[in-house]
């Protein structure tokens, strides 16, 4: 019995394993896309410069009022990241 092909045929299987992992890898870095449009994020902004010490849920509660598909704490922490209003 001859295993001649057979550290070819396991090179390319190790290669495509790899090729998939940095492919499926690459995926993961994808933009996602973003759940406010334009529009909100002005909301977004004019709620947070009327009333400066609101805390984030009562942002994301105010915010929810104006949509229609509510949006979590943490969208609404990245979004005023985003907007570079932190701290």
């Amino acid at each position: 019995m001859r295993h001649d092909n057979c550290g070819t045929a396991l090179s390319k299987v190790i290669t495509g394993y790899t090729n998939l992992d940095k492919m499926s890898s690459a995926k993961h870095n994808n933009w996602r896309n973003s759940k406010l449009k334009d529009r909100h994020r002005w909301v977004l902004k004019r709620i947070v410069a009327r009333k400066r010490n609101t805390t984030l849920p009562q942002i994301t509660s105010e915010m929810n009022a104006h949509l229609q598909n509510p949006i979590s704490m943490k969208t609404t922490q990245r979004e005023l990241y985003a907007a570079s209003i932190h701290g």
